[in-house]
């Protein structure tokens, strides 16, 4: 029985599967993880917070363990470059073609 409280899950749900078959064609990404982060990333420079709070407004998802974790792996990876920032107290993230060009490989 789908209750009112199941609609936003469902939602969700719609929008990631739409979405996910863009990266899985060709056999280009394997990562759902790491294609929602690219997406919520963009081209834009994000601190950590700013990159959660975008992967919850546009995916409604959060990280099952702690996205600077996530984060940091990717780097180590090379599909997602991050360096520490003085001036806004923390890890700042970005995705490049370099980043791009790496994710498409795995």
């Amino acid at each position: 029985m789908v209750t009112d409280r199941c609609y936003p899950l469902i939602s969700t749900l719609k929008t990631i599967y739409q979405i996910l078959p863009i990266f899985y064609s060709e056999g280009r990404m394997k990562d759902s993880t790491l294609s929602m982060i690219w997406e919520a990333l963009g081209n834009d420079r994000l601190t950590t917070r700013d990159a959660s709070e975008r992967l919850d407004n546009l995916f409604g998802y959060r990280c099952p363990d702690d996205l600077a974790k996530t984060l940091s792996k990717y780097r180590k990876e090379g599909t997602v470059k991050g360096e520490i920032s003085m001036d806004l107290g923390g890890w700042v993230w970005w995705v490049d073609d370099e980043c791009r060009s790496k994710g498409e490989d795995q």
